[in-house]
């Protein structure tokens, strides 16, 4: 079975310690230092006619002892194991502490050893593991006490309850300590799991609005470039220098997100809001949509927009126009961005094909989970047969009078306050 090295800096230790200290505890009972202390000589320390002097040490170590220390050694190296097999560990040490009473052995540090053994399996078992383990394993260490005490010629002490109770008391007090510390590290465990899943999701959230949103319009003004390249050139270079600029921005937030998985230092840039609309807008429209903007917010809040919810405006608006551009195959969009009882409201609706809302991917739930993030709610879906944005399309659906969709619509009620 393996274990780690590292489990020797204490497991030796306390086997170091059980076995000396059983071999004392066994060799000179308490009756020894008692009458060595009445001496009426007096008492000459520990080198001289102490319990071990005169050569008293080498005849008390016989067989019953070295046996004793063998099996509290046995039981303190048996926590070796604990890391892998805690259960099985703890009742292993059990079964040696009984043994070790049951044959009549003198106390010692074989009651540390089971409560070491305790709280080491409790720290690595879960509860109800632990729980069975321990049970079975203090019906046996009290199993044997009782049987040292048949076998007792002086009959059953009552010191043997209070020490019964000792045990029973200090062996669960580790345990549960040691199910204490071990709840606390596998919340920690949680925690930094659930820290490292975010980050997770908020990159692979931020490379699908950034870059995402680059290579849907590169693609549609790559589409421009080559409709336009024979009959006007002018209009083809501006289709290639939007794909340059709009290229270097998703490659420059690409570079950023990439920078922070590897765990280099990325410079910080900052968050886009309301007032990178414009910009949003134009990139949209040079892609061949048209997009009419209705902005009541800078005059209704005078104080301007939290910088939260500005950058929730500008995500939901970026991915809302990003899906204009890649499903819809829309020719005209309206952004309306109003204000009322301190909550701002942002519609994007397009005269596209509208069509089945699917929850997938990244785009719809990032967008719910950006309104979610400052307390705000979200909607989106096709829109019933109406008008269009910008009024019918020859050959549309309402030029023929088929009901159909019409389109498809986002809208986000996010709060100004307390957000």
């Amino acid at each position: 079975m393996r274990f780690r090295a590292k489990d020797l800096v204490w497991v030796l230790p306390l086997a170091l310690f059980a076995g000396v200290g059983t071999i004392f505890s066994s060799a000179f009972p308490e009756d020894s230092w008692r009458e060595t202390r009445s001496r009426e000589d007096g008492f000459d320390g520990p080198w001289g006619d102490g319990p071990w002097g005169d050569g008293q040490l080498s005849e008390a170590l016989d067989t019953g002892v070295l046996v004793a220390a063998a099996i509290v050694v046995l039981a303190a190296l048996v926590q070796l194991a604990a890391r892998a097999r805690p259960g099985t560990t703890l009742l292993v040490t059990g079964a040696l502490v009984g043994g070790y009473l049951a044959l009549g052995f003198h106390d010692g540090p074989v009651f540390v050893v089971l409560v070491v053994s305790s709280f080491v399996a409790a720290c690595h078992a879960p509860l109800r593991t632990w729980g069975r383990c321990v049970g079975v394993t203090l019906v046996v260490v009290l199993g044997g006490m009782v049987v040292r005490e048949l076998g007792d010629a002086d009959g059953f002490a009552v010191s043997t309850l209070w020490q019964a109770s000792a045990t029973l008391g200090l062996t669960l007090a580790a345990g549960l300590l040691g199910s204490l510390l071990r709840g606390r590290r596998h919340a920690a465990r949680e925690q930094a799991q659930h820290a490292a899943t975010a980050e997770q999701l908020r990159t692979a959230q931020e490379l699908h609005d950034g870059v995402g949103h680059g290579l849907a319009v590169i693609a549609m003004q790559s589409g421009v470039a080559l409709h336009v390249l024979d009959r006007d050139p002018a209009a083809a270079r501006a289709a290639l220098e939007a794909i340059r600029d709009t290229s270097r921005e998703s490659l420059g937030s690409l570079r950023v997100e990439l920078s922070r998985m590897a765990g280099q230092e990325a410079p910080r840039r900052p968050r886009p809001g309301l007032a990178d609309l414009p910009a949003l807008v134009a990139r949209v429209e040079g892609a061949g949509v048209r997009v009419t903007v209705r902005d009541d917010v800078s005059h209704e809040v005078p104080d301007g927009v939290p910088e939260e919810v500005g950058a929730a405006v500008y995500a939901i608006a970026q991915e809302a126009l990003t899906n204009v551009l890649r499903h819809s195959q829309a020719q005209h969009v309206e952004l309306t961005l109003t204000v009322d009882a301190q909550t701002l409201r942002l519609t994007v609706r397009d005269d596209g094909t509208g069509g089945a809302v699917h929850r997938e991917g990244m785009g719809l739930p990032g967008m719910h989970d950006r309104a979610r993030a400052v307390g705000g709610t979200l909607s989106a879906g096709p829109r019933s047969s109406g008008p269009r944005p910008g009024g019918p399309r020859p050959g549309g659906p309402q030029a023929t009078g088929r009901q159909s969709a019409s389109g498809f619509e986002v809208s986000a009620d996010l709060p100004l306050e307390g957000s």
